[in-house]
């Protein structure tokens, strides 16, 4: 059974499966976790804002990491708390009201809509599915993105700098 809740702050934690606008004057944001929706009254960019500064740093200087490290500007995937493993990716243009928040770990699978070449149908992690608007390969291209900023941050992980791998 879900449960909806009504807030006034969110944090994005390791149980949010997706951040997405939504169309209400009062509460613009729709956020998912196992068994809950979350009705919120922030922004989704102010919420990725927040939950950046919590997790270490701004979301301004997450997003130059990803330039950076990724070698492009566009529909940079947020890594908003990577010392717990959260890591969020645009859908569309972080710009655009469409944009939703798709977490990285969280996503089980994927495939185009059956109905809607247009659409994508999301399976998440707790069994839950939900369909957006994006093609398959765009959606691909995100979590090959978020995959390697994933890599970026956990590289220290595997290949301690021993001085000898330079």
């Amino acid at each position: 059974m879900k449960i909806l809740v009504k807030s006034n702050d969110y944090v994005v934690n390791r149980n949010t499966l997706a951040v997405f606008s939504n169309p209400d004057p009062i509460y613009v944001t729709k956020i998912l976790e196992p068994n809950h929706t979350i009705y919120c009254t922030r922004t989704t960019i102010k919420i990725l804002e927040d939950s950046c500064i919590i997790g270490g740093a701004s979301l301004i200087g997450r997003r130059e990491v990803m330039k950076r490290v990724l070698h492009t500007s566009t529909k940079l995937p947020i890594p908003v708390n990577p010392k717990i493993g959260v890591y969020l990716f645009p859908t569309k243009s972080h710009l655009s009201i469409d944009c939703h928040w798709i977490s990285f770990f969280h996503v089980k699978s994927y495939h185009s809509s059956l109905y809607d070449k247009n659409k994508l149908d999301i399976l998440f992690s707790d069994g839950s599915k939900h369909t957006i608007s994006s093609s398959y390969s765009s959606f691909r291209k995100q979590m090959l993105k978020t995959g390697l900023a994933v890599a970026h941050y956990c590289r220290s992980d595997f290949w301690p700098d021993d001085g000898i791998t330079g």
